[in-house]
């Protein structure tokens, strides 16, 4: 039981390292270029200026976005820690098993197809209010299709090791087997396996 909640433990806190590296890496990059555009606006004029300011306000999206939706797996492994000792070792257990279940199904629908098709969707329509809002038809395709490959290259270098995971993690309560010294009437002795589910 207490090697299942190890498990548990050491899986969500490896997740959610490198979530956490690959959230600030990208959210970064993101902020990056939300700056960056913002700065240029003073400078640039027509037609122009509305590409950098449709282009800052979604890589400032993309930021926020990037900071705030891991948050749900990242923080399922400090819950597991913060599980109080006074509860018995099986309830540790099966909230510790919730979490980690939800965790891996709020990853595979980071990865999934609906966070696929709502990159499509998103950049398409950003590049659908450039051309049909400001007559930006060339600027929005382009940006529409570098915003899409960005967002695809974003969702798959996300890490996604918390579903694989819990498909192999066991079924069932946790086995637990205990020796039991046997005496006999008249001396001699030996041992038996006691065990609980």
């Amino acid at each position: 039981m207490e090697a299942r909640l190890s498990d548990i433990t050491r899986a969500l806190d490896a997740e959610s390292r490198k979530l956490r590296r690959w959230s600030y890496a990208w959210s970064g990059t993101y902020a990056a270029a939300a700056v960056t555009q913002t700065a240029l606006l003073p400078f640039i004029h027509g037609g122009a200026r509305t590409d950098l300011a449709v282009g800052a306000a979604s890589a400032a999206f993309g930021s926020a976005s990037l900071f705030l939706l891991p948050m749900r797996i990242t923080g399922a492994g400090g819950k597991v820690h913060d599980l109080p000792q006074t509860l018995s070792p099986c309830e540790r257990l099966a909230q510790a098993e919730t979490l980690f279940r939800r965790a891996a199904s709020d990853e595979r629908l980071s990865g999934g197809v609906l966070a696929h098709g709502g990159n499509v969707v998103f950049n398409v329509g950003l590049g659908l209010l450039l051309g049909a809002g400001f007559g930006r038809w060339k600027s929005g395709i382009i940006s529409a299709a570098v915003g899409t490959a960005v967002g695809e290259t974003n969702l798959l270098t996300a890490p996604q090791g918390l579903p694989a995971l819990w498909e192999r993690y066991p079924a069932g309560p946790p086995v637990q087997l205990q020796l039991v010294p046997l005496a006999w009437p008249g001396g001699g002795g030996g041992a038996a396996a006691l065990g609980t589910f």
